[in-house]
């Protein structure tokens, strides 16, 4: 059988990205038990491909904003298709190839750098930060490199406090040089935080000697044949068959919006379905990275009083049957999401220009259809 995808033409053309205009950010819950728990028979897939359609059915058509999907099950893609438009007014439809901003989804691929440096002894998750950013404030506690991957270093969030758009990982690393103190102590809380991202990205760089986006292409994006995603830290340079953003207005029409970012680390990932799809695939195969550095990046984390923390490396740390659960958001003008069951070797990843769209409850929905568990 063939599996669904858009047959509709569409034309190779860049969606310009403006100055941010609009800032929407929004952390999705995560059950953490997974869906519930039922029978997970296999179903045919031609009445899930059905079903996945009929889901997306309202945004499939040539005045929305929409979606682009990609399940994958024992390594490989199973269901591909996009809905909707990437550029209402051009006439550009969705499809498993279209670029989307995938905004914080972003964040596992730095954990998974940090991850890689770690398995190659080139640094340690209890290094102090000022090892290697030592311009840096020298804090009455330190921070170290596990602080800011599990969100527990006391950093602030810049995304509430910086106006965004123009900020660069280096422009980051100076304003966190000039901050005299810290939300909370480190190892206290866990409160999400962009900033610490941003410094992991500066330290893969002073350890490497590349650019984060380099380091990325040469070792992961290009050994997965990812060959539409890169992290993009220069908001001037045109993206071919770009989705544009959307919100729709009290009218309930949809207007373009101007979003941009450009702080590598914690966001700026732009990607297609199909390709995060093979970053997907790489859970089970592990082919890129190695065992090693992808169960490393699955350990959660714990609070200074013993508390657990359910998030690994750029990862939200979930449970299914005994065995884990990933998951991410990603929210910025765009709207994203991805679920990787390992125990299933089942992974989901829904990438949306649709401001306005859930896309959690999406995955989630697609998800208790390959688990059988769809009421």
């Amino acid at each position: 059988m063939k599996i669904s995808i858009n047959s509709r033409p569409t034309a190779i053309r860049s969606c310009t990205v403006l100055a941010l205009s609009v800032f929407a950010f929004a952390m999705s819950s995560f059950a953490a038990d997974g869906p519930a728990s039922g029978d997970s028979a296999e179903t045919n897939l031609e009445a899930r491909t059905l079903a996945v359609n009929q889901l997306f059915a309202q945004w499939d058509n040539t005045n929305s904003a929409g979606m682009a999907v990609a399940v994958v099950k024992d390594g490989k893609t199973v269901f591909r298709r996009g809905f909707g438009m990437a550029e209402i007014e051009a006439g550009r439809a969705i499809t498993p190839e279209t670029v989307f901003d995938a905004a914080s989804l972003a964040k596992q691929f730095t954990g998974f750098a940090i991850s890689t440096l770690i398995e190659q002894k080139k640094l340690a998750a209890d290094d102090d930060i000022r090892k290697y950013l030592p311009e840096l404030p020298e804090y009455d506690k330190v921070i170290t490199i596990g602080h800011l991957l599990r969100h527990t270093s006391g950093l602030r969030n810049w995304s509430g406090t910086y106006r965004p758009a123009s900020l660069t990982v280096t422009g980051i690393v100076a304003l966190v040089a000039l901050e005299k103190a810290v939300d909370f102590a480190p190892g206290d809380e866990h409160r999400y935080s962009n900033t610490g991202y941003n410094i992991l990205a500066a330290i893969v760089e002073r350890v490497t000697g590349q650019p984060l986006q380099i380091w990325m292409s040469e070792n992961v994006f290009k050994p997965l044949s990812m060959t539409r995603t890169r992290l993009r830290d220069d908001l001037g340079v045109p993206v071919d068959d770009f989705a544009c953003a959307y919100q729709t207005n009290n009218a309930g029409v949809y207007v373009k919006q101007g979003v941009g970012l450009a702080p590598l680390g914690s966001s700026s990932l732009y990607t297609t379905a199909d390709d995060f799809a093979k970053w997907l695939a790489n859970f089970d195969s592990a082919r890129v990275g190695g065992a090693g550095v992808l169960a490393r990046m699955q350990e959660p984390g714990t609070l200074n009083n013993g508390k657990k923390v359910n998030y690994g490396y750029g990862l939200f740390l979930g449970e299914y049957r005994g065995k884990g659960v990933l998951s991410h958001v990603g929210a910025w003008g765009y709207r994203s999401y991805f679920y990787y069951y390992t125990g299933e070797k089942l992974g989901i990843v829904v990438l949306s220009n649709n401001g306005n769209a859930d896309t959690g409850r999406l995955a989630s929905q697609i998800a208790k259809l390959w688990l059988g568990e769809a009421k």
